[in-house]
């Protein structure tokens, strides 16, 4: 066989079995592009862009709006998203999972993003988590004395004296009435 001859036969055989290669490669690259414009969207605030490679059940579980108030509560929390970072990639079962630690202005603690792409690159499942570690605090025995008062307010059921211990996410997501009503 001449060497032109190898060459269709080597480019022939790359071009049917490179699809076949391709898919999760290309999907891994698709992920990372994908965060990137999902966090750029979340940075600027622009909650309907953020959404643009949801999955339809995710759009429909999270629309702009929620993801808007999630976002919010979060950085009510933990400040303005500084940076962010891909740490994990895996597949399982057709989908690539993305572990993304997420840096804010506060230092207040790591939030890891963990997002599952589909087959068709859209973002099928998000979710929030506390990043590994412990959270330092300047003041350990200030914390112990907090967290002491906040379980005794609790003990004794006075939810108002016990969210004057909560930061502002917090008293989002437990407001007094919660607690009395649960």
């Amino acid at each position: 066989m001449r060497s032109t001859e190898r060459l269709l036969v080597v480019l022939l055989i790359s071009f049917l079995l490179g699809p076949l290669a391709a898919p999760s490669a290309a999907r891994a690259g698709v992920a990372a592009e994908r965060i990137d414009q999902f966090f750029a969207a979340l940075k600027a605030g622009d909650y309907a862009r953020a959404e643009n490679n949801f999955s339809p059940v995710m759009k429909a579980g999270l629309p702009p709006a929620k993801l808007e108030s999630v976002w919010k509560r979060i950085a009510s929390g933990y400040g303005p998203l500084k940076s962010y970072e891909m740490t994990d990639r895996t597949e399982a079962q057709g989908a690539q999972l993305r572990m993304v630690n997420l840096d804010f202005e506060s230092g207040s603690g790591l939030l890891v993003a963990r997002i599952a792409f589909d087959s068709l690159g859209h973002v099928a499942g998000l979710y929030f988590a506390p990043g590994p570690g412990k959270p330092t605090f300047a003041k350990p025995e200030l914390a112990d004395k907090r967290a002491n008062e906040l379980v005794a307010a609790l003990r004794i059921e006075n939810f108002q004296a016990a969210e004057n211990h909560f930061d502002a996410a917090m008293k989002t997501a437990f407001p007094p009435e919660a607690f009395e009503n649960a």
